[in-house]
């Protein structure tokens, strides 16, 4: 996962970070607001695994492009509509595919059983994604890491606003740092 919000973490406020390769875990905790960030080329889809309900997290106007077939995860031992707040206004995309996300519930003393495979209907009938596309964001030029959304994309009628693509990412003294610490 490119970004990891376990163990206890909440009161995040996670936005504008562009991800490529990776996507989101969101695990035990509460009070998570994870928005306007884009996941480009994940093979692993969002995964929230919730062990409690009502945690009054929320993920919206977020970009996937999918390298993976399935765009979420949820695992909760609650009823899945409980396991998050919001997950909406999103725009969802996979090249030549439909949407997918699979589902786990199960009481912690049973076996888990295999997880349900969603369809985008069977999706929203959880009452997620009701106002999100399945389309292509229109990203400029992410070969060349260009990840700008220009003012047709679907995403920015759903909300998503633009953030500068040049403070993004280990840049500065981050880098440097970082380097130095593995040499000595």
């Amino acid at each position: 996962c490119g970004i990891l919000l376990a163990s206890g973490a909440a009161h995040y406020d996670v936005c504008n970070n562009v991800v490529a390769g990776a996507s989101i875990y969101i695990g035990e905790g509460a009070e998570r607001e994870i928005h306007n960030n884009i996941w480009y080329a994940s093979r692993a889809p969002a995964v929230f695994a919730i062990e409690n309900g009502s945690v009054h997290d929320r993920y919206h106007h977020n970009i996937a492009v999918l390298a993976g077939e399935t765009a979420y995860a949820l695992s909760a031992t609650s009823a899945l509509t409980q396991c998050v707040q919001e997950i909406d206004y999103n725009c969802i995309f996979r090249s030549q595919a439909s949407f997918r996300a699979s589902a786990i519930t199960a009481a912690k003393e049973k076996a888990l059983d295999p997880p349900l495979l969603l369809d985008w209907s069977a999706w929203q009938k959880l009452d997620f994604d009701q106002d999100s596309v399945w389309a292509d964001p229109l990203l400029t030029d992410p070969a060349k890491q260009d990840y700008q959304i220009p003012n047709d994309s679907p995403a920015r009628k759903l909300g998503f606003a633009s953030f500068p693509m040049n403070q993004w990412g280990l840049t500065g003294e981050l880098v440097r740092a970082w380097k130095q610490s593995r040499n000595s």
